[in-house]
């Protein structure tokens, strides 16, 4: 099984980029220039609201410096989403 079949419908790993941003100094404009969208999506990626496409997942792995299996949770280990907020 190829990489790029293993990430279909995963999900972000959200602590792994959260660090990482935090290492090299960026914010969440940063990544949102990076991937050519708003913050509100990039937040929803990052919440697991959204997922995230194999080709963002690919341009974040270079903008972060990571591989790409390491910034995703394959979909078997995606937890549940949370509730929305009353």
């Amino acid at each position: 099984m190829t990489v790029k079949k293993k990430l279909q419908g995963a999900k972000l790993n959200a602590k792994v980029v959260k660090i990482a941003m935090l290492q090299l100094d960026l914010k969440m404009e940063d990544l949102a220039k990076a991937l050519a969208l708003s913050k509100l999506s990039v937040s929803a990626r990052l919440n697991g609201r959204t997922p995230c496409r194999i080709l963002e997942l690919e341009k974040l792995s270079e903008v972060l410096r990571i591989p790409v299996e390491v910034l995703a949770l394959p979909p078997e280990q995606t937890p549940p989403a949370a509730p929305p907020a009353a």
